[in-house]
């Protein structure tokens, strides 16, 4: 568990809230296990957050193009929850966000959340100076005002 330089303890004296930041990569999947068990360690509720990207102004501008990205991905975040609760018997709620950069959407939605810890995972794939972080993760260590969890991914998941 990280603070990075904008974490406010006064906004986060505990953790209510677990969020974990889900992609549709299985690295990112591979720590909802261990987010689980942490959420039931520190009698927390589950919160999956997954960004859509925003489509351009002439593609959303199509016909039978508006929404079918939002149902798709909150199809994939319903999904998982489901699959949590039917093998952890852990109840999990989700949020799709929207944005062009992961970061920005999450950390906007960040801003007015009280006593939360985000999980997510890294790739480490991004450069030299972004080993220890993703550069979605290290964007989110770095901005966030709340705890961040940063994992590597579970292998073999």
């Amino acid at each position: 568990m990280l603070g990075g330089p904008q974490f406010d303890p006064g906004r986060h004296q505990r953790i209510d809230t677990l969020m974990v930041c889900v992609d549709g990569s299985r690295p990112a999947e591979s720590v909802l296990e261990p987010a689980v068990n942490l959420a039931r360690r520190l009698d927390a509720r589950l919160q999956l957050l997954h960004v859509v990207e925003v489509e351009s102004d002439v593609a959303s501008a199509l016909p039978g193009h508006a929404g079918h990205g939002d149902i798709m991905e909150s199809g994939y975040v319903q999904s998982l929850a489901r699959r949590i609760r039917e093998a952890d018997g852990f109840e999990v709620d989700w949020e799709v966000l929207h944005g062009d950069n992961p970061a920005v959407a999450i950390h906007r939605y960040l801003s007015s959340c009280t006593n939360v810890m985000v999980v997510m995972t890294t790739h480490g794939r991004s450069g030299v100076s972004q080993v220890a972080a993703g550069s979605v993760s290290r964007d989110i260590l770095h901005k966030a005002h709340c705890p961040v969890g940063v994992m590597r991914p579970v292998k073999g998941k």
